[in-house]
Order: C-alpha cells, then sequence, then structure tokens
C-alpha cells in the first residue's frame, strides 16, 4: 500500500484508519440494514443495496455483503400474495414436477411461501405443497421416495425414504425413513409428541428422522414475510 502511495502519504493513512475502523462501521452498516429490511417500499435504496452487494466477501465485507444481497432481493421481489398466487397455480396439477418446484427461486418456491399453501381449500395443492418442502429441503439426497397423506386443511404427513449422499455405514448408503408431520396448531404438537417417534430403524438403530411444521395460521401476530 505504502509503495504504491510514496507520493500520497495522507491517502495510505486514511486507509489505514479506515481499515482499523471496519469491524465499527459494518456494525453500523448491519444496523441500518436491518432496520430498512421492513421498509414496505425500498425502490429508492435499491442502487446503495446493491453496492453493499458488490463487495468482496473477503477482508471484513462478508457479513455485510450477504445481507445487503438478501435485502436486495427483497426489494426486487413481488409481493407475497401474488408469489403465492403464481405458486398456488403450479401446484394445482395432478401431475406435478417437483424437480420444476425444487429448483424455483426461495422468494418464488421457498418453505415460506410453500407452507403458506398447507391450509389451501385444494387437497391436490395441499399435499403438493407439502411433499414440495419435503422435497425441496431433500433434493440433493439421493434414492428420495415420498408418499403424503392428507386429512384436511394443514393436517398433512409425509413419509419419505432418503439416503445421505457419500456418506457409507457398515460399507453400504442405508436407506432412512423420514417423518413430516403438518399441524394446525401446538396443542396438536403436544400430542403428537406424548406418541411413539420413529426414530429407530428395524434393527434399533437411530437413524431415521422426523419433522414438525406448525400452520402459520397457529401463530397470533401479524404475518411478516422473509423476503
Amino acid at each position: 500500500l505504502i509503495a504504491q502511495n510514496k507520493e500520497s502519504l495522507d491517502k495510505v493513512a486514511s486507509i489505514a484508519l479506515a481499515r482499523s475502523q471496519l469491524a465499527a462501521r459494518s456494525e453500523i452498516v448491519l444496523s441500518t440494514l436491518r432496520s430498512v429490511r421492513a421498509v414496505s417500499n425500498g425502490a429508492d435504496l435499491i442502487n446503495l443495496v446493491k453496492r453493499l452487494g458488490e463487495l468482496p466477501s473477503e477482508h471484513g465485507y462478508g457479513e455485510v455483503a450477504l445481507l445487503a444481497r438478501q435485502y436486495a432481493e427483497k426489494i426486487n421481489a413481488k409481493p407475497f400474495d401474488e408469489r403465492k398466487t403464481t405458486l398456488r397455480s403450479k401446484l394445482d396439477n395432478a401431475s406435478l414436477n417437483f424437480q420444476e418446484i425444487s429448483s424455483l427461486k426461495a422468494t418464488a418456491g421457498g418453505f415460506e411461501v410453500l407452507a403458506d399453501l398447507l391450509d389451501d381449500e385444494s387437497e391436490v395443492v395441499r399435499k403438493n405443497a407439502a411433499e414440495g418442502l419435503v422435497r425441496r429441503v431433500y433434493r440433493q439426497f439421493p434414492g428420495l421416495e415420498v408418499q403424503v397423506s392428507d386429512e384436511g386443511p394443514s393436517k398433512q404427513t409425509c413419509k419419505y425414504k432418503f439416503q445421505y449422499p457419500d456418506v457409507p455405514v457398515e460399507g453400504e448408503l442405508i436407506m432412512r425413513d423420514g417423518l413430516c408431520c403438518v399441524l394446525p396448531s401446538f396443542d396438536d404438537f403436544k400430542d403428537l409428541m406424548s406418541g411413539p417417534i420413529p426414530m429407530e430403524d428395524a434393527t434399533g438403530k437411530c437413524v431415521n428422522t422426523m419433522s414438525v411444521v406448525i400452520s402459520p395460521n397457529a401463530f397470533k401476530v401479524d404475518k411478516l414475510s422473509f423476503y
């Protein structure tokens, strides 16, 4: 740095001072970004946010750049209800291509939008939303097989089989069972956990997995979008 600025040591001093204060400056920028993420219309900020998102990931800028890129995506995203309607039209299909759904960007077909369709009036949409959640999470896992049963809005059970990629156990990739339960309320969660939890396989090894999704309607707060 000094060799490149022999005739301008004041510039060297300014850069060195700025670098010494990078941590404090980053905290200020991060706090500012977090405070404006809830702004409904941030179009006037997009150019500034994009400049922050273009910062290099190294040299201490990584956290600022990541948050800025996430916020830029939020600004550019369509309203949640519009994204939900678009996804619903895709899910209302008895012969759905789940590979297409799994490859959608998070704003268009991610967990948040899929979960909001688990209480849809259509059984086809509900079942596809539930299966879409599982397939999105496990899209990189080989041997994935999913079966979904539906008992009504926010009452789905997904039973699936999968293998961990490239993790041999006792010389082979074992097939594991998974269970994902969609529940309408936290009271239903208490009832579920009071029953048997199928974490062990037929040999008694704890190799299976279980997850629970609580309906967004169970949260008695104003809906806040992640995007």
